[in-house]
């Protein structure tokens, strides 16, 4: 449910493979940009900000589709990009500088359009959205009252918390839906905190705090089973909606960074110096899996069962999965005829492939056609133009572009 944009480095597109373990990664290079944001298998956005004069910068966001190994621009924001927030393919939140402090736009159509949204007069924020109409801001003001938790419902941002006793400027923020919502933070003796309200934010409390901790990420599995990642390897789980939190014990004493589980509730946790941890019994322990460097690592985004994308530092994005161009299958396995079409794709597939799932998505990455062990596509009644057509299969994903003429 929750997406959030982390600074990097990319620019160039490259695929290596490397096996570790039980564990083949695939490092894809995009260099010299200052975030990205994973939505899906296919999608991620990604920014970065260039100096127009000797005192002002611009921003650009761009969108990479990773089945066709592309990327288009789609904006350009005077002031630059300070964070992204993308809650699927076509519907996210940038927030950019703005001469007295911070602004944000909005776009429900892949960024072909964006309309404003709120401006402040803070920086230090951070922010989650359930939807694009709801949704909470945390800024750090560096004035009294220091920092304010914004609500922000139908075009409206109202202050629902000011406090001083909390620094709130480089929080997460976790919404297990419009009433039951988590803030992390930190107090002002180094202990780390947790806010939670379960009126929508009319009243909150200190659920749980850690002496000489740094919370990283807070991520929820269901209403009531959560977890919250650190520093020194602590890893901390909840199974009453946050109401009391308990250590789980492991080896790892690197700081870790982000959690995510897949739609089978796999679990993975990524960390500093290359840590990679998995749990396949709801969190209640977790094992290391060898990776290919040792670069820190800084977030994860899971899919469909074992499915994940892993990022680090320094703008490397590393996957368990790989979009394998079709017409660069070394062993013929699988052909795709007649490309171009006009009527119909067949697909012809050696046994080993089933079961398989292939989904046709345009370029602005809508799903047109969605199948299960299906060789015959009917693709008469689609505008003429490219597609790329995608077959899952166990732990990869075959790509190949589809002509309509």
């Amino acid at each position: 449910m929750i997406l959030k944009a982390f600074l990097f480095s990319m620019i160039v597109f490259q695929v290596n493979g490397t096996i570790y373990g039980q564990t083949t990664w695939y490092k894809n290079n995009l260099n010299e940009n200052d975030q990205i944001c994973i939505v899906d298998e296919i999608f991620c956005y990604i920014s970065n900000n260039y100096q127009v004069s000797s005192h002002d910068f611009s921003g650009k966001v761009y969108r990479f589709n990773f089945a066709a190994s592309s990327y288009e621009q789609i904006l350009d924001k005077w002031g630059g990009i300070y964070e992204m927030y993308f809650l699927n393919k076509d519907t996210g939140i940038i927030g950019y500088y703005t001469e007295f402090g911070v602004g944000y736009m909005r776009t429900i159509n892949g960024g072909q359009t964006w309309e404003n949204m709120n401006t402040f007069t803070t920086f230090y924020s951070s922010l989650s959205f359930i939807d694009i109409d709801f949704g909470f801001y945390a800024f750090f003001a560096d004035i009294n009252p220091g920092s304010i938790i914004y609500k922000y419902h139908n075009d409206t941002a109202i202050i629902v918390f000011t406090t001083s006793d909390y620094y709130l400027g480089s929080s997460n923020i976790y919404l297990i839906d419009e009433s039951i919502v988590f803030v992390t933070g930190s107090d002002y003796s180094s202990n780390a905190i947790v806010l939670r309200t379960l009126d929508g934010g009319s009243l909150w409390e200190e659920v749980f705090s850690m002496p000489n901790q740094q919370f990283n990420d807070i991520k929820f599995i269901n209403d009531s089973l959560g977890f919250i990642v650190g520093k020194e390897g602590r890893i901390f789980k909840t199974t009453n909606v946050g109401q009391t939190w308990y250590t789980i014990n492991n080896d790892s004493t690197k700081t870790l960074n982000a959690i995510d589980f897949t739609s089978n509730l796999t679990g993975y946790i990524v960390g500093d110096s290359g840590s990679v941890l998995k749990s396949t019994n709801l969190g209640e322990s977790w094992e290391h899996i060898d990776f290919i460097n040792e670069e820190d690592l800084v977030y994860v985004k899971c899919f469909d069962e074992e499915e994940c994308h892993i990022t680090d530092a320094i703008g490397d994005i590393y996957s368990n999965f790989y979009h394998f161009r079709i017409d660069e299958n070394a062993n013929n396995e699988i052909q795709i005829f007649p490309n171009p079409s006009q009527s119909y794709i067949n697909l012809n597939l050696t046994e080993s492939y089933l079961p398989f799932e292939t989904t046709l998505y345009n370029l602005s990455g809508q799903t047109m056609i969605k199948s299960e062990n299906q060789l015959w596509i009917n693709v008469s009644e689609l505008t003429r133009g490219i597609f790329i057509l995608v077959i899952r299969q166990g732990g990869k994903v075959y790509r190949q572009k589809i002509v309509l003429n």
